[in-house]
């Protein structure tokens, strides 16, 4: 295994977005409101991993407040939100778990990176269950090495637990001490998700698609639940949209299911959780995606009620539950 490479710097990317033409237009469309707020980035150490074209991807590295000898916290998001703009390390929640001893790695994925055009990327699987068994596998190895730690936490946030329980059923849970899930909140409305569907053809940065947004109103409906902090997340993270997500969209709406790659659904591919405490996080309002816990439910989980948000992690109210 190739050692992890590590440093002690602070990420914080330069970003330009958004332009004055952006600007613009947001003020043409959208005056009423706020466009965003200013980045804020994760204070952070960093690092690295190599996924399988040798590229370098990051994880962020949060360490506890005071030495403990307890395993860390490993957080996949989706691929919305980018960890670096974020501004993590204010959280309460990321806090109150660096208070308590334990440390909080972030794992960032292709779906976080713009690859450079010069690079062949065309080649490159961005389906959730080749970024579970590529990047995540990749990455939980450094974080073993980097911590000293075999067995660590999970949490899947929103799009994120998509990634978990991919990982977990591909790699079993033996590894895992507690699992932390929290199913996406939002939907796309069938006529928007078919003319984004029509744009992305391949894949489309985040801030082009609200390019497409502010011109067509593509996402009216989903939009409307953004806090100005989650929108400014997502203004400023340029992540990616994949046709392989936008896929896998439309048939959880219509099946109610995560079919893997060889046709068994989520729910009978979940490994025995036996040795695994399962907490699942669920607002007090109904939500398209709440089936995807309901998976879980055989598996004896603590069920947690949260704030009804789009993204926990950026909640200011939200906790993880340890107990």
């Amino acid at each position: 295994m190739l050692p992890v490479i590590h440093q002690n710097t602070v990420v914080s990317p330069p970003n330009r977005y958004p332009s004055r033409f952006h600007k613009s237009i947001w003020m043409a469309f959208n005056g009423a409101e706020p466009m965003m707020l200013p980045p804020e980035y994760t204070k952070a150490e960093q690092i690295f991993y190599l996924d399988e074209q040798s590229h370098l991807r990051q994880v962020l590295h949060l360490p506890s407040q005071h030495f403990t000898n307890i395993q860390p916290l490993i957080v996949l998001m989706g691929p919305l939100l980018h960890p670096n703009l974020c501004n993590l390390h204010t959280m309460p929640w990321v806090r109150k778990i660096r208070e308590s001893g334990q440390d909080i790695y972030f794992v960032t994925h292709r779906g976080h990176h713009i690859v450079d055009e010069s690079t062949n990327s065309t080649c490159i699987s961005h389906s959730f269950e080749d970024i579970a068994r590529e990047d995540i596998s990749s990455a939980i190895r450094s974080i073993q090495e980097h911590s000293g730690h075999r067995t660590f936490d999970l949490f899947g946030a929103g799009l994120g637990m998509v990634l978990a329980s991919f990982w977990i059923v591909q790699n079993g849970t033996s590894t895992v001490e507690r699992l932390h899930l929290h199913a996406p909140s939002h939907s796309i409305v069938p006529k928007n998700r078919y003319r984004l569907a029509l744009k992305v053809k391949s894949r489309i940065q985040v801030q082009s698609l609200w390019n497409y947004h502010l011109g067509f109103k593509m996402l009216d409906e989903w939009l409307s639940h953004f806090s100005l902090q989650e929108r400014s997340c997502l203004l400023n993270s340029n992540s990616w949209l994949d046709e392989d997500w936008i896929a896998s969209l439309f048939d959880w709406q219509h099946q109610q299911q995560i079919a893997l790659s060889y046709g068994t659904p989520l729910m009978q591919a979940i490994p025995s959780l036996a040795k695994t405490s399962v907490h699942l996080y669920t607002t007090s309002e109904p939500s398209d995606t709440d089936w995807m816990l309901s998976a879980y439910y055989e598996k004896h989980p603590k069920l947690h009620v949260i704030p009804n948000c789009v993204f926990p992690v950026l909640h200011t109210d939200f906790m993880l539950k340890t107990v």
